[in-house]
């Protein structure tokens, strides 16, 4: 009899857990999947133990309790339209890539959250041409990554379906509703920031929001080259609505392609951007544990046992958004359950989010000379609980999860783009500018001198003397292949107990942290190229007020100390570092007319060194030359192989991947032509 109770006990538990549909104990969730579409992918290619994939395209749909304690931090949540339910109901697109026979897949879960409507997880872990539509479209497996593996792959829009970066067709949207106050949409300040912009007497732009008032003297519109310039006003008469959603502007004689146009107007039809947390957490949490929605429609991945892990990764902006899940405290759904086991959060450096506002602005992020007050970076900053003596706030982002005992494992993956443009330091210092302590559960990696932006790996640009508005060339240096052996990593961590690599970036400890004026000190000397003291600073802003008022002082920022070639060292150091063929940075300056001088995109830079001795003597270069580092073509590809195979070794590249630093050809001393390492 007691035998009977325990495995009726043990069978209720797991029905309650992962067969009884959306149970909620609160909150609501999702209420209907739609399939419209199920198609072989890649072909109908078979995957190893996985077999062929499938690729299916649909729509969720969800509700939510605007009462509920788990939604209360979505802003405007109260004044979204309710159902007769008194739930605020959404929908959002959503695709899944997974085995024919989920039960042949190795049960893991990822959820890519896509950035800029865009998937992720294809192109950075498969390596395939990053896709400029939706997942559905990506044809090509390139390395198979993923299905190799079989691991099952879900995404869903969390941008609102108005938003002009996801208007994009065949982009994932989500449809949101719109704030309402008294039957009418609410009204509020916005703010926009133009810059870089096309030549020619005028230009249009897109306002996020639609105006409420087409009186160009209900709004201003200002100008300055550069951030810390005073706003110049400009007369009403200098620009106009061609219509609710877009503005004409005449260029303001004076002030270059870079200068910043700032409008701030009266805006409408206010989306509840936040509502994205919320679809996220639903979603997934379905997938993990529904086995059909409230209509008896089966969830399409529901495999004969439980997944093993579900891992969310996002990068740079989506990589903003994975963190923000977990700080803001949706890792937990209606049934006190975890979503996310493991979550690889790359590219994000101690940017926060522009999601969850009235009048929100998913795509802006702060950069030096561009954007730089939009609210996309605030306290905390750390993953360890500190006090900011500036705010008096004391707080941690994983302070919400602590409490929910919903924490997952996590990885924050950057670039040295995120050290000068994303202030990557205030992720291991305190607003003070002291060392903290990095919780167990969590790993920072950074591999030293590649950029942000790394082009798809088949782009010929990079490393180019094509520049665009930048002075340097573009970091041909690529991420990805550090991401797909770290997201290896995080998944056993997550799934078998195996400790990953620890953490790797620049620290004082072993002193590869330095402040900018130490780094100033250690340039080389780079015919042409002085170094360039401009990083993104940060002081207390209050983003109540438009534009936003700066004050207090400055937030102490760090950055990584460079080597005699002036390459960036305390990370994970590539093979083109350990055995480069130049200098190489995540930053780059803007070229003039451009906001000279300004730090340039997220393309980074790269600046070859001299072939022959005599060349680097005669243009006075502190930098060795190809010549005196490296005997001949045989000499260089060891010494590469020798470096990749050192990354492999500590399980930070994979061995598949490690040929590819050796295969570069060393250019020859007689050469012209431009390289491309």
């Amino acid at each position: 009899m007691k035998r009977a109770i325990v495995v009726l006990t043990i069978g209720l538990v797991w029905a309650l857990q992962y067969g009884l549909g959306q149970a909620k104990l609160s909150g609501a969730g999702i209420t209907k999947i739609v399939i419209t579409d199920r198609h072989p992918a890649f072909g109908g290619a078979s995957f190893g133990s996985a077999g062929p994939y499938e690729m299916l395209t649909g729509t969720v749909y969800g509700e939510l309790d605007p009462k509920a304690a788990m939604n209360s931090s979505i802003v405007n949540l109260q004044n979204a339209p309710l159902n007769a339910k008194g739930l605020v109901e959404y929908s959002t697109a959503i695709a899944i890539l997974k085995p024919v026979d989920i039960n042949k897949g190795n049960g893991r879960l990822i959820y890519d959250v896509l950035n800029r409507g865009h998937e992720k997880a294809l192109s950075d872990l498969n390596l395939s041409k990053f896709s400029r539509t939706g997942p559905q479209e990506v044809s090509d497996p390139a390395t198979a990554f993923i299905m190799k593996r079989g691991y099952t792959v879900a995404w869903s829009g969390w941008e609102a379906e108005g938003s002009a970066e996801s208007s994009r067709p065949g982009l994932l949207k989500a449809n949101f509703p719109i704030a309402m106050r008294d039957g009418k949409p609410i009204t509020g300040t916005s703010r926009e920031e133009f810059t870089d912009i096309p030549d020619g007497p005028s230009f249009t732009e897109l306002l996020t929001y639609p105006a409420a008032n087409l009186n160009t003297s209900a709004a201003t519109l200002t100008v300055r080259e550069r951030e810390e310039d005073p706003r110049k006003p400009l007369p009403a008469s200098s620009w106009s609505y061609i219509d609710a959603k877009h503005v004409r502007i005449t260029a303001a004689p004076g002030y270059d392609r870079g200068a910043l146009y700032e409008l701030i107007y009266q805006a409408t039809d206010a989306v509840v951007e936040g509502i994205a947390f919320a679809s996220i957490r639903d979603f997934v949490s379905f997938l993990r544990y529904a086995e059909r929605d409230s209509t008896g429609q089966p969830n399409p991945v529901h495999p004969a046992t439980p997944f093993k892990a579900v891992i969310g990764m996002g990068i740079s902006q989506s990589g903003r958004v994975t963190k923000a899940v977990v700080s803001e405290g949706f890792n937990v759904d209606g049934s006190g359950r975890r979503v996310f086991d493991g979550v690889l959060s790359a590219l994000s450096g101690s940017g926060s989010h522009e999601f969850n506002a009235a009048f929100a602005q998913p795509g802006r992020y702060s950069m030096q000379h561009e954007d730089r007050l939009y609210s996309s970076d605030q306290f905390p900053f750390t993953y360890v609980t500190t006090t900011d003596p500036l705010t008096g706030k004391t707080d941690g982002l994983l302070a919400k999860c602590t409490k929910s005992h919903s924490c997952p494992k996590i990885f924050q993956f950057d670039s040295d783009t995120e050290v000068w443009q994303r202030r990557v330091s205030l992720v291991f210092t305190d607003t003070t500018g002291k060392p903290v302590p990095i919780p167990d559960n969590v790993r920072l990696y950074m591999p030293t001198g590649v950029p942000h932006d790394s082009n798809d790996l088949s782009e010929s640009i990079a490393g180019t003397a094509d520049r665009g508005i930048c002075q340097q060339r573009r970091n041909p240096l690529h991420y990805r292949y550090y991401v797909r052996a770290l997201f290896l990593a995080l998944d056993r961590w997550v799934t078998e107990g195996v400790e990953p690599p620890p953490s790797r970036y620049p620290n004082f400890k072993d002193g590869t942290l330095i402040s900018v004026a130490e780094a100033g000190k250690l340039w080389p000397r780079i015919p042409g190229v002085p170094f360039n003291p401009e990083i993104n600073r940060f002081w207390l802003r209050d983003n109540g007020h438009q534009p936003p008022v700066v004050s207090g002082p400055e937030y102490p920022i760090f950055v990584a100390r460079t080597n005699a070639d002036g390459n960036p060292i305390g990370g994970i150091e590539p093979p083109e570092i350990e055995v480069p063929l130049g200098t190489y940075s995540g930053k780059n300056t803007r070229a003039a007319g451009y906001g000279e001088g300004d730090l340039c995109g997220l393309n980074g830079s790269y600046i070859p060194f001299a072939v022959t001795r005599k060349e680097r003597m005669a243009n006075r270069d502190s930098r060795l030359s190809l010549e005196e580092r490296y005997r001949d073509q045989e000499d260089f590809a060891a010494k590469r192989k020798k470096a990749a195979d050192e990354l492999v070794q500590q399980r930070f590249l994979l061995p598949e991947d490690a040929a590819v630093f050796s295969t570069v050809t060393l250019p020859k001393p007689a050469a012209k032509a431009e390289t491309n390492p």
